[in-house]
């Protein structure tokens, strides 16, 4: 610390000369200075005296923080997620119309829309949902708004400059807030860590690439945060990446376990991180960029917090860019990588691994998209069990071919094995060929939609047909694609496209008239959402988290009691004849019911009299008896003409 203080300066009293109980330290880099704040603040000097220490930009924000104070309105978690119990399984969506936020509710069975409430707020520049859907935040110039609970209302809001973008951790016990990198915000507090609940700023760090802020991640059970940050090495003067794991609570490194003391973790160049779904391991890319990157790149999976590491298969080649994604129960990671090859400049890979505990290493299976000549995109589902690349034969060629690949394999081994190509669209001219060259799988029956550059897109479902040659007992399994409906345009540009929660519906937001589409599976338009000038439209995430049993148990409840009611709904339109013979049925057997009913009240209120008239009872003899059986049909017949009679 003290190698890169440059000066110190002891404020003092003109006067009497006495200091007034402030010192400035000025050292070398802001890196530096950030180091010694760390190491000073709360320092007991004596037992009755703690040194407190902030760097300029710490005290500046002191300076500027309004006198007055709003008390934050925070809500339970019922209050938060009361939406998703919903008794009639609706979803939820906003719309932004300039600086009105209109929050609706959407009937997926009914086809229909209800607006919640609207609110506004000044100079809003964007909004987007928490990951889990609990919150919605309100970006505007300098500050983030938070709303929610069952009437949107404002629960708390984040003073940080020019922000753009902010992350709620998976239990909400904290948010991170971002204003871009140091050249774009004009400062260096470009990612700032808060507590939630106390409004705390717990954290801030300079972030020089755009690609620092999508680093800091929270593990599933924000026990950790993991970030990249950028470090100055004195040795080799160069700015390079390191990679830390926070306890968020305290904002200090987590302790390296042979050490017992605070470390970052031990890999060289991360690039890219990613947390699994459900454990606490971490995926890191590593890699060089520029003349520096010959032979450094690599792959890692780390647990945390014991640091173990898996080895993913070596790389011969250099990675320029890599996309991790974690399988659903975090049995796989696939991988999309670009790399700097022999051949081409660019190749493009996908590596599918697997943990093996016992030899701490990663089985990774390639498969190597280098037999395409010019890739326009690869598209990885949300599942992360389907794979579609765009590809053409020729960098002017117009027609494109899609090729889907699909997750085959165990616990064990597991690979992408190429499923179907497809190359023209049966009711599309051969000279025009197929043009699409983006896809988005529904959750639904392996449902879809395509879209292509110049807004035009269209529904379509890829079917298997299972087939079983005569005298064998191996299945094997034929994929085809049937497009639904006709190509439908929107306009030259679509500023939102995805499917809803229950991924039975698709929403389009185009640019040129600000109009929402909202369409179903099979490619008819179900709604239009009309808002004057509509900026922004965002369907409401569902939980992404393990449930408790209790909400595990009332989703299960409300989805098996809509469940069987629609579903006896539609049975009556299917079915309708049947229905109606049935009701008749039902009548008449309620009629001869009453009936019955009304002849054994009639026979018991006349026991005395049967007993006298005849010098027993009836209904207590127990000689046998001839009993004759009659239709039940004749027997209700019977019943109506006495009836009538």
């Amino acid at each position: 610390m003290t190698e890169s203080l440059i000066n110190i300066h002891i404020d003092a009293d003109e006067e009497s000369g006495k200091t007034t109980g402030s010192v400035i330290f000025q050292f070398e880099s802001h890196e530096s200075a950030i180091y010694a704040r760390e190491n000073l603040h709360n320092l007991k000097l004596t037992p009755v005296i703690t040194f407190t220490a902030y760097t300029f930009d710490e005290f500046d924000e002191i300076l500027q923080t309004d006198d007055t104070f709003e008390r934050p309105n925070y809500k339970t978690a019922s209050e938060l997620f009361y939406w998703i119990n919903d008794s009639s399984l609706r979803d939820q969506f906003i719309v932004r119309s300039n600086n009105t936020m209109i929050p609706y509710w959407f009937n997926n069975i009914e086809k229909a829309v209800q607006s919640i409430t609207k609110f506004q707020s000044g100079g809003v520049q964007s909004v987007k949902w928490s990951e889990n859907g609990e919150y919605l935040l309100v970006f505007c110039a300098n500050t983030v708004t938070v709303y929610g609970g069952e009437t949107f209302d404002k629960i708390t809001c984040f003073n940080h400059n020019k922000v753009k973008d902010a992350k709620v951790s998976p239990l909400g016990g904290y948010i991170v807030t971002c204003n871009g990198t140091a050249v774009e915000a004009g400062d260096s507090d470009n990612i700032i860590v808060w507590n939630f609940t106390s409004q705390k700023k717990l954290r801030s760090f300079q972030s020089e690439k755009p690609n620092i802020w999508a680093s800091f991640q929270f593990s599933f059970d924000e026990k950790y945060l993991a970030g990249i940050k950028e470090h100055y090495n004195t040795d080799t003067e160069n700015t390079e990446n390191i990679l830390c794991v926070f306890d968020p609570a305290t904002m200090k490194l987590i302790e390296d376990p042979e050490s017992k003391k605070p470390k970052v973790i031990q890999v060289a160049n991360p690039q890219t991180v990613k947390w699994a779904r459900k454990s606490q391991k971490l995926v890191v890319a590593s890699y060089a960029l520029g003349e520096d990157r010959q032979n450094k790149s690599e792959v890692n999976v780390i647990e945390i917090p014991s640091r173990r590491k898996y080895k993913w298969a070596r790389f011969t080649i250099d990675i320029i860019d890599v996309n991790i994604n974690w399988s659903l129960d975090d049995n796989y990671i696939l991988l999309k990588l670009k790399t700097f090859g022999k051949k081409k400049i660019v190749n493009n890979l996908i590596q599918v691994g697997i943990l093996d505990y016992k030899a701490q290493k990663v089985n990774v299976s390639t498969t190597d998209l280098d037999e395409f000549k010019f890739i326009q995109a690869i598209d990885v589902d949300n599942s992360v069990k389907k794979v579609t690349v765009f590809h053409k034969n020729a960098e002017k060629e117009v027609r494109l071919t899609m090729s889907i690949y699909q997750i085959t394999g165990d616990h064990k081994n597991i690979m992408l094995k190429k499923i179907l190509d497809i190359n023209k669209i049966p009711d599309v001219p051969a000279d025009l060929g197929f043009r699409y060259e983006s896809i988005t799988w529904s959750k639904v029956n392996n449902h879809f939609c395509l879209f292509d550059r110049k807004g035009n897109f269209r529904f379509g479902q890829m079917k298997e047909k299972h087939t079983r040659e005569k005298g064998s007992k191996v299945e094997s399994v034929k994929y085809e694609v049937e497009l639904i409906g006709e190509p439908e345009f929107v306009g030259n540009k679509i500023g939102y496209a995805n499917w809803d929660p229950s991924g039975r519906f698709m929403a389009i937001l185009t640019e040129h008239d600000s109009r929402v589409h909202v369409y179903n599976i099979f490619g008819l338009k179900a709604m239009t959402i009309d808002e004057e000038k509509t900026n922004q439209f965002i369907w409401r995430p569902r939980k992404a988290f393990i449930l408790t049993k209790k909400e595990d148990d009332d989703i299960k409840k409300n989805s098996k009691k809509m469940y069987e009611y629609y579903n006896e709904e539609d049975d009556k339109i299917l079915n309708a004849k049947e229905h109606q013979e049935r009701a008749k049925l039902q009548e008449k057997k309620e009629k001869f019911l009453k009936f019955m009913n009304l002849g054994k009240k009639r026979w018991d209120e006349m026991l005395d009299e049967r007993v006298d008239a005849l010098g027993w009872d009836e209904d207590v003899i127990e000689d046998g008896v001839n009993i004759e059986i009659i239709d039940n049909m004749q027997l209700i017949e019977e019943t109506e003409k006495v009836t009538a009679a």
